[in-house]
Protein backbone atom coordinates (compact mmCIF):
# COMPACT_ATOMS: atom_id res chain seq x y z
CA UNK A 1 0.00 0.00 0.00
CA UNK A 2 1.39 3.54 -1.20
CA UNK A 3 1.99 6.23 1.83
CA UNK A 4 -0.53 8.38 2.04
CA UNK A 5 0.75 11.95 0.22
CA UNK A 6 -0.34 14.96 2.38
CA UNK A 7 -0.38 18.85 1.52
CA UNK A 8 2.77 20.42 2.94
CA UNK A 9 2.44 22.47 6.25
CA UNK A 10 2.81 26.26 4.17
CA UNK A 11 2.73 28.27 6.71
CA UNK A 12 5.79 26.57 8.50
CA UNK A 13 7.46 26.45 5.10
CA UNK A 14 7.40 29.97 4.63
CA UNK A 15 8.23 31.29 7.83
CA UNK A 16 11.17 29.19 7.15
CA UNK A 17 12.21 31.05 4.27
CA UNK A 18 11.44 33.97 6.18
CA UNK A 19 13.15 33.47 8.89
CA UNK A 20 16.95 32.98 6.50
CA UNK A 21 15.63 36.33 4.49
CA UNK A 22 15.23 38.58 7.59
CA UNK A 23 17.91 37.32 8.63
CA UNK A 24 20.30 38.42 6.11
CA UNK A 25 18.49 41.83 6.02
CA UNK A 26 18.95 42.45 9.53
CA UNK A 27 23.19 41.63 8.69
CA UNK A 28 22.98 43.51 6.04
CA UNK A 29 23.29 40.49 3.64
CA UNK A 30 22.41 40.56 0.22
CA UNK A 31 18.78 39.82 -0.18
CA UNK A 32 18.12 37.14 -2.49
CA UNK A 33 14.64 35.33 -4.15
CA UNK A 34 11.70 33.24 -2.53
CA UNK A 35 11.40 30.15 -5.10
CA UNK A 36 9.35 27.04 -5.37
CA UNK A 37 10.78 24.50 -6.21
CA UNK A 38 7.94 21.46 -7.66
CA UNK A 39 6.70 19.08 -9.98
CA UNK A 40 3.66 19.33 -8.90
CA UNK A 41 2.41 23.14 -7.96
CA UNK A 42 1.61 22.72 -4.50
CA UNK A 43 2.04 19.15 -4.36
CA UNK A 44 3.57 17.05 -1.63
CA UNK A 45 6.86 17.53 -3.85
CA UNK A 46 6.68 20.73 -3.46
CA UNK A 47 9.71 22.68 -1.17
CA UNK A 48 10.03 26.63 -1.36
CA UNK A 49 13.78 27.68 -1.07
CA UNK A 50 16.03 30.72 0.44
CA UNK A 51 19.54 30.83 -1.15
CA UNK A 52 22.28 33.11 -0.13
CA UNK A 53 24.28 34.63 -3.20
CA UNK A 54 27.20 33.61 -1.94
CA UNK A 55 30.25 31.17 -2.35
CA UNK A 56 29.70 28.00 -0.48
CA UNK A 57 32.33 25.39 -1.58
CA UNK A 58 35.92 24.78 -2.15
CA UNK A 59 38.53 27.85 -1.21
CA UNK A 60 37.05 30.83 -3.22
CA UNK A 61 36.80 33.82 -0.29
CA UNK A 62 32.99 34.77 0.89
CA UNK A 63 32.63 38.26 1.51
CA UNK A 64 29.95 37.45 4.41
CA UNK A 65 31.45 36.90 7.77
CA UNK A 66 31.69 33.19 9.04
CA UNK A 67 29.28 34.19 12.03
CA UNK A 68 26.86 35.83 9.75
CA UNK A 69 26.80 33.21 7.56
CA UNK A 70 25.74 30.88 10.24
CA UNK A 71 22.83 32.93 11.88
CA UNK A 72 21.33 33.41 8.30
CA UNK A 73 21.46 29.59 8.02
CA UNK A 74 20.16 29.08 11.04
CA UNK A 75 17.63 31.69 11.11
CA UNK A 76 15.08 28.71 9.34
CA UNK A 77 14.54 26.61 11.78
CA UNK A 78 14.85 29.35 14.56
CA UNK A 79 12.10 31.07 13.18
CA UNK A 80 9.82 27.83 12.99
CA UNK A 81 11.10 27.92 16.82
CA UNK A 82 10.47 31.64 17.63
CA UNK A 83 6.88 32.03 15.61
CA UNK A 84 5.46 29.19 15.72
CA UNK A 85 6.56 26.89 18.69
CA UNK A 86 8.25 24.17 16.38
CA UNK A 87 11.17 22.29 17.99
CA UNK A 88 12.12 19.96 15.29
CA UNK A 89 12.63 21.95 12.08
CA UNK A 90 11.97 18.90 8.94
CA UNK A 91 14.16 21.83 7.23
CA UNK A 92 17.05 21.93 9.42
CA UNK A 93 19.24 18.98 7.55
CA UNK A 94 20.08 21.59 4.48
CA UNK A 95 20.93 24.14 6.51
CA UNK A 96 22.90 22.45 9.39
CA UNK A 97 24.96 20.89 6.66
CA UNK A 98 25.78 24.41 5.36
CA UNK A 99 26.45 25.65 8.68
CA UNK A 100 28.88 22.07 8.84
CA UNK A 101 30.67 23.57 5.56
CA UNK A 102 31.67 26.91 7.38
CA UNK A 103 32.73 25.19 10.43
CA UNK A 104 34.75 22.71 9.03
CA UNK A 105 36.74 25.49 7.10
CA UNK A 106 37.28 27.16 9.80
CA UNK A 107 39.10 24.75 11.70
CA UNK A 108 41.14 23.89 8.68
CA UNK A 109 42.28 27.30 8.33
CA UNK A 110 42.94 28.00 11.95
CA UNK A 111 45.49 24.93 11.73
CA UNK A 112 48.54 25.13 10.58
CA UNK A 113 49.56 21.98 10.70
CA UNK A 114 46.85 21.29 7.83
CA UNK A 115 47.65 24.46 6.29
CA UNK A 116 51.72 23.45 5.97
CA UNK A 117 50.23 19.95 4.28
CA UNK A 118 48.88 21.74 1.57
CA UNK A 119 52.24 22.63 -0.06
CA UNK A 120 51.26 26.09 -0.99
CA UNK A 121 53.92 28.58 -2.26
CA UNK A 122 55.57 30.15 0.21
CA UNK A 123 53.71 33.72 -0.21
CA UNK A 124 50.63 31.92 0.00
CA UNK A 125 51.41 29.94 3.29
CA UNK A 126 52.85 32.98 5.19
CA UNK A 127 49.75 34.64 4.61
CA UNK A 128 47.38 31.86 5.84
CA UNK A 129 49.41 31.42 8.74
CA UNK A 130 49.09 35.28 9.43
CA UNK A 131 45.38 34.59 9.24
CA UNK A 132 44.84 31.60 11.76
CA UNK A 133 44.60 33.77 14.72
CA UNK A 134 41.63 35.51 12.74
CA UNK A 135 40.26 32.21 11.91
CA UNK A 136 40.23 31.32 15.52
CA UNK A 137 38.56 34.18 16.98
CA UNK A 138 35.90 33.20 13.88
CA UNK A 139 35.46 29.75 14.98
CA UNK A 140 35.26 30.39 18.50
CA UNK A 141 32.07 32.89 17.42
CA UNK A 142 30.73 30.39 15.36
CA UNK A 143 31.17 27.57 18.07
CA UNK A 144 29.31 29.85 20.63
CA UNK A 145 26.67 30.42 18.75
CA UNK A 146 26.10 26.64 17.72
CA UNK A 147 26.32 25.68 21.06
CA UNK A 148 24.43 27.83 23.11
CA UNK A 149 21.79 26.97 20.55
CA UNK A 150 21.62 30.12 18.65
CA UNK A 151 21.11 33.13 20.65
CA UNK A 152 21.94 35.43 18.39
CA UNK A 153 19.83 34.16 15.43
CA UNK A 154 17.23 33.91 17.78
CA UNK A 155 17.48 37.56 19.04
CA UNK A 156 17.12 38.98 15.79
CA UNK A 157 14.52 36.74 14.91
CA UNK A 158 12.58 37.80 17.95
CA UNK A 159 13.58 42.09 17.13
CA UNK A 160 12.06 41.26 13.76
CA UNK A 161 8.91 38.37 13.99
CA UNK A 162 6.69 41.58 12.76
CA UNK A 163 8.95 41.25 9.29
CA UNK A 164 9.06 37.40 9.33
CA UNK A 165 5.19 37.29 9.47
CA UNK A 166 4.61 39.87 6.79
CA UNK A 167 7.42 38.19 4.40
CA UNK A 168 5.51 34.61 5.25
CA UNK A 169 1.99 36.15 4.67
CA UNK A 170 3.32 37.29 0.75
CA UNK A 171 4.27 34.58 0.09
CA UNK A 172 1.77 32.65 1.66
CA UNK A 173 -0.81 34.88 -0.65
CA UNK A 174 1.22 34.56 -3.49
CA UNK A 175 1.59 30.36 -3.59
CA UNK A 176 -2.11 30.59 -3.90
CA UNK A 177 -1.53 32.33 -7.28
CA UNK A 178 0.53 29.51 -8.71
CA UNK A 179 -0.13 27.26 -11.60
CA UNK A 180 3.50 26.69 -12.75
CA UNK A 181 5.28 23.92 -12.68
CA UNK A 182 9.11 23.38 -12.19
CA UNK A 183 10.85 26.62 -10.39
CA UNK A 184 8.90 29.45 -9.65
CA UNK A 185 9.80 32.83 -8.08
CA UNK A 186 6.93 33.59 -4.94
CA UNK A 187 8.73 36.86 -3.79
CA UNK A 188 11.62 38.33 -5.71
CA UNK A 189 14.20 39.88 -3.82
CA UNK A 190 13.25 43.40 -4.50
CA UNK A 191 10.04 42.75 -2.79
CA UNK A 192 11.08 40.93 0.55
CA UNK A 193 13.47 44.26 0.80
CA UNK A 194 10.41 46.04 0.28
CA UNK A 195 8.81 44.40 3.02
CA UNK A 196 11.55 44.78 5.34
CA UNK A 197 11.65 48.17 4.33
CA UNK A 198 7.98 48.44 5.28
CA UNK A 199 8.47 46.88 8.76
CA UNK A 200 11.32 49.18 9.78
CA UNK A 201 9.47 52.70 8.93
CA UNK A 202 7.06 50.87 11.39
CA UNK A 203 9.71 50.81 13.63
CA UNK A 204 10.57 54.20 14.02
CA UNK A 205 7.60 55.59 14.01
Amino acid sequence: MEPECTEPNWKTILTHEAGHAVAALALHAEVADIKLRSSVPRGPASRASYSLPDVESGYAPNPRPPIERVIVYAAGAKAEEVLLGTTNSNGFGSDLRKIERVRDRLMRDADVGHLRSLGLPSESLRTAIANVPQAKANLAAVELEIGSNYPRTREILSRHRNAVELIAKAALERLQEVELVDEIILLPANQVQSLWDECQRVLQE
